[in-house]
C-alpha cells in the first residue's frame, strides 16, 4: 500500500482512512534518529590543517628587507605614540665606558626628553675621541631605560617585547605605514628649536637595530640563544655589552626607548599583535579553532630531569604518565585529542615555534620554556603548572597580552627537593639556619595536610626575603605532582565554551521532540504512543 492510497476517501463518505503505514513511518523515524547526528557530523567535518607553514630564522642573519637610510639627519628627537605605547628616538646618542649617556648636538638646549626618558645635550667636542657606529641602539625597558637587555627567556615581556614593538613601529614609519599612531619631531639647533607634527603617512628614517645584552649571557646559553634567535629573525642585531662597547665612548646614529603599559594589556595587545605577527615570516596569528569531530591538539611541555644533586631538584612532572593517560581519555568537541609531550631543551628555535603554532591547549611546567606562549595562536588555553607556593604572574601577563586563556595550578609541596638546595647556600654549608628550618617545617606540614596548603603564608616567588636565604631560588626546583583530573576539568570547560558541536549536531533527544511534534501535526493518523 502506498501513502497516497491510505489517504483516499472510503465509500465516498468524505472520512479519512485510519489505515496508515505505521511500520514504514516509524522505521523511517528511527533511521532519522540514528543517521541525522552522523550526517551532521560528517557534513561539518572540515578540519583545519595540522601542518604549519615552514619558517626559518637563521641566527646571525636578518632575513627581512628593512631600510636603513637616514632621510632626515637634522632631527634631535622623534616620538610615536597612541596613548598606550610611546616610542622615542634620540638622534646621535652616545654612551661612555662609565655608563653615562648623552646626546651630541650644537644647540643651546641643555637637555632633551621624551616621555620619562631624559638625556643631557653636549656639543660635538665631547665626542671628539668617540667611536661612531652606524647602528641604532635600542635601550628597551618598561618602567625605566636600560642599555642592557636581559636575554633569559622569562624576561621577554619586560625587555624584548618593548624592543620588538619599537623596532616594528620604526620600520612601519620608514615605509609611511603608521596611520594609527601620532608622530612628533623635535629639531634643536643654534638657529631654531621647534616641535612639529610629523605625518606618519610620509616615509621616515630607516633603522639598523642593535641591542646590547648582558655580558654573562654572551656565552649563548640555551635560553640566551632563544632570545637571540628571535631578534635575528625579525632583523635585530645583538651583542654582549662590554665586549662591544670597550673602554671608550661609543656614539650611535640614534638611541630608542620604548614604553608600553603593562597595567592594562587590553589596549596594548592590538598594537603588539599587529606589529608582532610576527615580523617572523609564516607565523600565524589566526586562531586554531575547535572543529566538531576534529582532533584537538594538547601540548604538554615538560623538562629533562636535572641530575639530582645538592643544588638542584628534579623540576619535572613526576606523574606525567597519569596526566597523559587522563588527557588521552578525554573527548573534546566530538573527537579524541592528540596529546604530545615535548621537551624543548634540545629543540631548535624554529621547531619550538612550529610546535606551539599547532596547539589548541598548552599544559606546561613553570619555566623558561613557557615564554614560547607568544607563538600560541589567540584563543588557545594555557595551563601553567607552578611549583608549590611559587605564585608568579609573569606568564599570566604574557598570556593575557597575546589573547590567550590562562589558568595557573599549583603542584603538591616537595620539601625533599628543596632542602638540599637550601643547604648548599647555608652558613655553615649543610646546616639550615632557623628561618630556613621554619620554612621547611611549614612545607612538610603542607605536604601532609591540605588545609595547611590553602593557608600557606609565604609566596616564594616574591622578592627574595632576607630572612629566608635561597627560598625563591630553591622553590623552583620542586618536582611537580599534579592533579590530572583538575587539569582535565579546565580543558573540558574551555573546550565546551569554544566547540561548535552543539550548534551543528542535533542530539537523539532533540530529534525525539521533533518526532513528537510531527505526531501532533499528523492528528488523526497519530497512534497513542505519540501523544
Amino acid at each position: 500500500m502506498v501513502l497516497g492510497d491510505s489517504m483516499m476517501n472510503t465509500q465516498g463518505t468524505g472520512r479519512v482512512s485510519r489505515h496508515f503505514p505505521w511500520k514504514i513511518f516509524l522505521s523511517s523515524c528511527l533511521l532519522l534518529l540514528i543517521l541525522e547526528p552522523i550526517s551532521a557530523l560528517n557534513s561539518n567535518r572540515t578540519c583545519p590543517e595540522s601542518r604549519v607553514p615552514s619558517f626559518h630564522a637563521e641566527v646571525g642573519r636578518a632575513p627581512r628587507n628593512v631600510s636603513v637610510q637616514l632621510r632626515n639627519r637634522n632631527l634631535t628627537v622623534e616620538q610615536f605614540s597612541n596613548g598606550n605605547v610611546t616610542i622615542c628616538r634620540f638622534y646621535q646618542l652616545c654612551r661612555t665606558s662609565t655608563g653615562r649617556t648623552f646626546v651630541i648636538k650644537d644647540s643651546k638646549v641643555p637637555s632633551v626628553s621624551c616621555r620619562s626618558a631624559w638625556f643631557p645635550v653636549e656639543n660635538r667636542s665631547a665626542a671628539v675621541k668617540a667611536r661612531f657606529v652606524d647602528h641604532d641602539l635600542f635601550l628597551g625597558g618598561i618602567t625605566k631605560e636600560r642599555t642592557v637587555i636581559r636575554f633569559h627567556m622569562p624576561h621577554l615581556l619586560d625587555d624584548l617585547i618593548p624592543v620588538i614593538a619599537a623596532h616594528e613601529v620604526l620600520i612601519a614609519a620608514s615605509r609611511g605605514e603608521l596611520a594609527h599612531l601620532a608622530g612628533f619631531t623635535w629639531e634643536a639647533s643654534e638657529e631654531k628649536d621647534q616641535i612639529k607634527f610629523r605625518s606618519t603617512r610620509e616615509r621616515g628614517n630607516g633603522v639598523d637595530g642593535l641591542v646590547l645584552m648582558e655580558e654573562r649571557f654572551g656565552r649563548l646559553e640555551r635560553t640566551s640563544l632563544w632570545g637571540l634567535s628571535l631578534l635575528n629573525a625579525i632583523g635585530l642585531r645583538a651583542e654582549p655589552e662590554e665586549s662591544f662597547l670597550g673602554p671608550q665612548t661609543t656614539c650611535f646614529r640614534s638611541g630608542i626607548t620604548s614604553f608600553v603599559s603593562q597595567m592594562d594589556p587590553g589596549p596594548v595587545q592590538p598594537l603588539l599583535t599587529k606589529i608582532l605577527p610576527y615580523a617572523l615570516r609564516n607565523v600565524s596569528r589566526d586562531p586554531v579553532p575547535f572543529r566538531c569531530g576534529c582532533e584537538a591538539r594538547i601540548l604538554i611541555i615538560d623538562r629533562e630531569p636535572a641530575p639530582r644533586s645538592t643544588s638542584r631538584g628534579p623540576r619535572k612532572i613526576v606523574n606525567l604518565d597519569a596526566l597523559e593517560s587522563k588527557l588521552h581519555s578525554l573527548e573534546l568537541c566530538g573527537a579524541k585529542p592528540v596529546v604530545e609531550v615535548v621537551r624543548f631543551g634540545s629543540e631548535s628555535f624554529e621547531n619550538q615555534v612550529r610546535i606551539m603554532q599547532r596547539a589548541n591547549v598548552v599544559v606546561s611546567i613553570h619555566g623558561a620554556e613557557l615564554a614560547n606562549v607568544v607563538f600560541v595562536r589567540p584563543g588557545s588555553l594555557v595551563v601553567e603548572l607552578r611549583p608549590f607556593a611559587y605564585r608568579s604572574s609573569l606568564f599570566e601577563r604574557l598570556s593575557r597580552f597575546f589573547s590567550l586563556e590562562y589558568v595557573a595550578l599549583e603542584s603538591a609541596p616537595d620539601p625533599d627537593s628543596m632542602e638540599p638546595c637550601m643547604k648548599i647556600g647555608s652558613d655553615p654549608i649543610g646546616v639550615l639556619d632557623p628561618n630556613q628550618k621554619r620554612l621547611m617545617t611549614l612545607l612538610r606540614e603542607a605536604s601532609r595536610k591540605s588545609s595547611a596548603r590553602l593557608q600557606f603564608p609565604i609566596n616564594l616567588a616574591s622578592s627574595e626575603p632576607t630572612e629566608i636565604r635561597r627560598a625563591r631560588l630553591c622553590s623552583r626546583y620542586q618536582a611537580l605532582w599534579v592533579d590530572p583530573d583538575q587539569i582535565a576539568t579546565h580543558i573540558l570547560t574551555h573546550t565546551s565554551q569554544n566547540c561548535d558541536c552543539q550548534a551543528e549536531i542535533r542530539s537523539p533527544i532533540e530529534s525525539w521532540h521533533i518526532l513528537k511534534g510531527l505526531g501532533r501535526w499528523l492528528g488523526p493518523w497519530a497512534p497513542s504512543i505519540l501523544p
